[in-house]
């Protein structure tokens, strides 16, 4: 259903490992795993908790509504959009990769997706 935004992600930005659509239960709605030595689904799943801890505690951020979330490990960046109350893309990519480029991509699939969703 997504995967013709995915591969056109995947064409702008190198180093990409793996991109998801994710409910706030946790479930994938679609995925692509570009590098198969990682899962980004698990991460993903934990992602999900969090995002529910902010929605439900408010007291926990006072800045409004959450749009965006990014994560630095040794060797990748994971990125979260959120796309609506009940629906995120997760995006994985090498560290070494464009993370300017990569927000503002995903930023234009956010919009296509939130009007297919």
């Amino acid at each position: 259903m997504f995967e013709s935004h995915f591969k056109a992600l995947k064409e702008k930005i190198s180093y990409s490992t793996g991109i998801l659509i994710m409910d706030s239960d946790g479930l994938t709605v679609e995925k692509i795993n570009w590098d198969e030595k990682i899962d980004i689904e698990p991460i993903a799943v934990e992602i999900a908790s969090l995002l529910n801890l902010l929605k439900i505690n408010p007291e926990v951020s006072k800045f409004g509504i959450l749009n965006e979330l990014v994560f630095s490990h040794q060797e990748f960046v994971f990125l979260v959009k959120v796309i609506n109350q009940n629906y995120f893309i997760f995006y994985a990519m090498r560290k070494n990769g464009n993370l300017g480029k990569a927000r503002f991509e995903l930023e234009k699939i956010r919009f296509r997706i939130k009007g297919e969703l």
